[in-house]
């Protein structure tokens, strides 16, 4: 009877550990929200380790770092911050352009490490999140340990008149889904957020994107360790070798066989580039 009992106990006990452990995992996965002058920024954070801050390009969603299994894999060894840029995903949407500069951008970074209670980050930022990153190194260069930079152009070329991310914005979801489907392969889920976009809001920040002009006197003064990842038939191929040469404290892995969205879905090359450098 004390036996059974005993044994009933331990069961009782494990089981309670059990459900609080997997809790906890839920819980760590979970969407949270900082508010930036009125401005709601979406993230979640799982994992624990060195802290990496998850950005990804244009017109996408936190949700496609777990998608792809960047998050997930990331996290075995690191605290990842995965972050809705503001314009994207659940985050705030504004229709205005004045929304979106780059220090505005930046500053939602900040304010999201700054809730969490993390002073040092290292941000991986993809295409568009390349340039938010870069626009915290040169606001918030103190709060960097590094940087992983993959895809973007040193210059914003955009041509307002004559630009293929607009004119499909203008024409609805539905279209905005369908170039992302001639470009790459789109599991269902993502589709689905490509198509359900807050278009207005891309286009104000497209809009802004157009004046940001050259990055390249802001690389060339980076001091922070930088690891450069480019697919070999990337459109930024070239402007990111270029970046390797103004940089000081930088390194550049090229990605063979694979272009800019190619790449999005084949992350083991990147993954293990990332681990090498933080650690």
């Amino acid at each position: 009877m004390i036996k059974t009992t005993i044994n009933i106990g331990i069961i009782t006990i494990m089981s309670i550990f059990m459900t609080f452990n997997h809790n906890a995992i839920a819980n760590n996965k979970k969407t949270n929200t900082a508010i930036n002058q009125g401005c709601t920024i979406n993230y979640k954070v799982i994992g624990e380790g060195k802290p990496i801050v998850l950005l990804f390009g244009f017109g996408m969603s936190l949700e496609e770092w777990f998608q792809f299994g960047y998050a997930d894999t990331l996290s075995e060894n690191y605290k990842v911050i995965a972050i809705d840029s503001r314009g994207h995903g659940k985050s705030c949407l504004p229709e205005v352009s004045e929304a979106y500069t780059l220090k505005k951008l930046s500053s939602d970074i900040i304010f999201v490490l700054d809730q969490i209670h993390v002073n040092q980050a290292y941000i991986y930022g993809y295409s568009l999140g390349a340039k938010i990153a870069l626009g915290v190194a040169k606001y918030y260069p103190e709060r960097l340990m590094g940087l992983i930079l993959g895809g973007f152009e040193i210059n914003s070329k955009v041509n307002l008149s004559n630009d293929i991310v607009i004119s499909t914005l203008h024409l609805g979801g539905t279209e905005w889904r369908r170039l992302w489907e001639s470009l790459m392969d789109v599991p269902a889920p993502m589709g689905f957020r490509l198509e359900n976009v807050h278009t207005k809001s891309l286009i104000a920040l497209r809009t802004q994107e157009a004046k940001w002009g050259s990055f390249e006197q802001l690389i060339s003064k980076i001091e922070i360790p930088t690891l450069l990842i480019v697919a070999e038939n990337c459109f930024s191929h070239g402007d990111m070798v270029k970046a390797s040469k103004l940089m000081s404290k930088v390194k550049l892995h090229i990605i063979q066989g694979e272009d800019h969205f190619t790449l999005i879905n084949h992350m083991d090359q990147a993954i293990s580039k990332i681990n090498d450098f933080v650690k």
